[in-house]
C-alpha cells in the first residue's frame, strides 16, 4: 500500500511554495537596488503615510471595540426585546463593501444631500459659511465608516466568548457582593480578551487592506501610495518597498495580539451554560435602542439608500456592460473557487497522517490571508512578469520571437492572487471538516484494504461535503468582492463588479453603477448567513 503522507507530500509543498511565493517575489524586490521614486518618498511624505495608517488603524479599532463588545455583551448576556433579530443583525454590516458605505454617507451628508438640505430649508441658512456641518472627507469619516463595516468582526468572536462563559463564574461574583457593570469589568471582560484581540487584529488586518475608502477619501495612506507609485510612476521597485512596509504592518499587528495571549491559560475546561438576565424596564429599552442603532447605521442605511438608488437610476445601466463585468467576476471567482478547494484537499490530506496534523505547508498555503491584497498583487505583478520575460527570452533565443505578455495583466493572473488571498478559507473550512472524521474511520478503511485514493474517495469527501459547500461559497463570493488587487491586476478594459462600481463611484457617477452596487450587496449576504448559523450552533 502507498503511503498516504508521502503520496501526498510533493503536491502538498508545491501548492504552498505556489501560493507563498508572490510574498517571496516582493521582499526579493524590496531588497534589491534603491529606488529613487522610494527615495523622494522617503524624504518627503513617506512618514505622513505611515503616520495617517497609524492614526487610521488606531481610530477604526478603537471605534470597532464600541461598537462591538458592549452589543456583545448585551446579546449575550440579557434577555431584550428584538434580541433574536438583532443578534444576526448585528453581522449585516459585513455585506457592505466599505466603499459603498463611504459613497452612502458622503452622498446623505453632503452639501447638496437630504440632511444638510433639509437643514438649510428648516433654518433659512444662505450656504455652508452660516452653520457648522460634519465632513464626511476627513480621516475621521473614513474611521467612522470602515469602524461600522468592520466592527462585526469584533462583536461576533467576542460574543461567542461571552456565550461560552461559565455561568458559575458569574454566580460566584455576584455572591461576593459585585454589581451588574462590576461583573462584566472585572470577570467578563478579562476572560473575553482574547477574543477581543483577534477581533480587533483581523479589524487592523482588513484596515490596513482597504483602498476604496481612504482612496474615495483622498487620505494619504500606505495602500494608496502603493497604487499611486505603481499606476502613476511605474515603479514597481518603490511600489514592492511600500508593500512590504505594509506587510511589516501587519506582521507586527499579528506579533502583538499573540504577545498578548501569551499568558493567557484555561484551567478549567467543566463550564455551566450561560443563563440570560430578563432585562425589563428602561434598561432593555436601552439595549434595544443601542443595538438597533448600529444595526441602522452599519446596514439599514446604506443598503436602504442604495436599494433606492438602484431603483431610481434603473434605467440607466448598461446592461451590456453590466453582463460583461458580471461574467468575469463570476468566472474568475468560479475558478478561484474550485482551485481553492483542491489547494485545501492536497495540504488537508497530506496533513491528516501526520502525527499531531500541524504542518509546514497548510501553515504556508495560509499566510496569503493575513496579507492585504494590494501586496498581493504587486507580488504577482512581480512573478508573472518575470515568467513572462522568461518565456520571451527563451522564445526569441529559439528563432521563435517575442510572444508577448501571456501572464501578467491578464484575469490569470488577478485570479492567481484572488487564491493566493483566499484559500486560507478554504484550508480553515476543510481543516475544521476534517478533524470532526474519526481516525477509527481512516484505520477501517485500512483494514477493508482501501489505498488512500479510495480511502479519500469513499470515507473523506462525503464526509467533507458540507465544509466543502462553505468554502466554496466563501471563496466564491470574497472573490466577488475583492477591488484591491483587482484594481492593480485586471486586464486594460476589463472591470470587474467591484472595479465597475469604484470606478463610477470615484467620478461621482453612481447613478450608473447602482445596479451592480446592489447585486455587491446580495452577494455580500450568504458569509453573514453562515456566521449567524455558526452562532446558532454554538449558542
Amino acid at each position: 500500500m502507498i503511503n498516504l503522507a508521502k503520496s501526498w507530500r510533493p503536491l502538498a509543498w508545491a501548492s504552498a511554495f505556489l501560493l507563498f511565493s508572490p510574498i517571496v517575489a516582493l521582499l526579493i524586490e524590496a531588497l534589491k537596488q534603491g529606488s529613487p521614486i522610494f527615495a523622494h518618498l522617503y524624504h518627503t511624505v513617506l512618514f505622513d503615510y505611515v503616520k495617517n495608517s497609524l492614526i487610521l488603524l488606531a481610530g477604526v479599532c478603537g471605534l470597532a471595540l464600541i461598537w462591538g463588545v458592549p452589543s456583545a455583551w448585551l446579546v449575550a448576556r440579557y434577555e431584550f426585546f428584538g434580541r433574536k433579530w438583532l443578534r444576526w443583525a448585528l453581522l449585516l454590516p459585513m455585506a457592505l463593501p466599505a466603499y459603498l458605505v463611504a459613497y452612502v454617507y458622503t452622498d446623505v451628508l453632503d452639501y447638496a444631500g437630504p440632511v444638510q438640505s433639509a437643514i438649510r430649508a428648516w433654518f433659512g441658512y444662505a450656504s455652508a459659511r452660516d452653520y457648522w456641518f460634519v465632513d464626511m472627507r476627513t480621516m475621521g469619516g473614513a474611521i467612522f465608516v470602515l469602524s461600522l463595516v468592520f466592527a462585526p468582526y469584533v462583536y461576533w468572536l467576542t460574543s461567542l466568548n461571552f456565550q461560552s462563559q461559565s455561568q458559575s463564574l458569574f454566580e460566584a461574583a455576584r455572591l461576593l457582593g459585585q454589581k451588574e457593570w462590576q461583573i462584566f469589568y472585572n470577570v467578563a471582560l478579562p476572560l473575553a480578551r482574547p477574543a477581543i484581540a483577534v477581533g480587533c487584529t483581523l479589524v487592523g488586518m482588513e484596515t490596513l487592506a482597504d483602498y476604496g475608502t481612504v482612496a474615495y477619501f483622498s487620505i494619504w495612506h500606505i495602500t494608496t501610495a502603493i497604487y499611486d507609485t505603481w499606476l502613476g510612476h511605474g515603479d514597481l521597485s518603490a511600489a514592492a518597498k511600500l508593500s512590504s512596509l505594509l506587510l511589516l504592518f501587519v506582521v507586527v499587528l499579528i506579533s502583538l495580539e499573540k504577545y498578548n495571549r501569551r499568558k493567557m491559560r484555561l484551567y478549567s475546561e467543566r463550564t455551566t451554560p450561560l443563563v440570560r438576565v430578563h432585562l425589563r424596564g428602561w434598561r432593555a429599552i436601552l439595549a434595544t435602542l443601542w443595538c438597533g442603532f448600529i444595526v441602522m447605521v452599519g446596514f439599514l442605511l446604506p443598503a436602504g439608500w442604495l436599494v433606492y438608488s438602484g431603483i431610481r437610476y434603473f434605467d440607466r445601466t448598461d446592461w451590456g456592460k453590466f453582463a460583461q463585468m458580471t461574467w468575469h467576476s463570476v468566472s474568475v471567482a468560479l475558478g478561484v473557487a474550485l482551485m481553492a478547494l483542491v489547494v485545501a484537499l492536497v495540504v488537508e490530506f497530506y496533513a491528516r497522517k501526520q502525527v499531531n496534523r500541524y504542518t509546514f505547508p497548510r501553515r504556508l498555503a495560509s499566510l496569503g490571508y493575513a496579507v492585504p491584497g494590494t501586496v498581493l498583487a504587486i507580488g504577482v505583478l512581480i512573478v508573472t512578469t518575470t515568467i513572462d520575460h522568461g518565456l520571451n527570452a527563451l522564445t526569441t533565443s529559439w528563432g521563435f520571437g517575442n510572444i508577448g505578455l501571456l501572464l501578467s495583466g491578464t484575469l490569470f493572473a488577478m485570479g492567481f492572487a484572488f487564491l493566493c488571498r483566499f484559500a486560507a478559507i478554504a484550508i480553515g473550512s476543510v481543516e475544521a471538516g476534517m478533524g470532526k472524521i474519526p481516525i477509527s474511520l481512516d484505520q477501517t478503511a485500512f483494514m477493508h484494504g482501501y489505498h488512500h485514493g479510495q480511502t479519500a474517495r469513499v470515507v473523506w469527501l462525503p464526509l467533507l461535503r458540507g465544509s466543502l459547500l462553505t468554502a466554496f461559497v466563501l471563496v466564491f463570493l470574497e472573490s466577488m468582492k475583492e477591488l484591491s488587487a483587482a484594481l492593480l491586476l485586471r486586464p486594460f478594459n476589463v472591470n470587474t463588479l467591484a472595479t465597475h462600481i469604484f470606478e463610477y463611484m470615484s467620478a461621482e457617477m453612481f447613478e450608473v453603477a447602482a445596479l451592480p452596487a446592489l447585486l455587491l450587496v446580495v452577494v455580500g449576504l450568504p458569509p453573514v448567513i453562515l456566521l449567524t448559523l455558526s452562532m446558532d450552533n454554538k449558542q
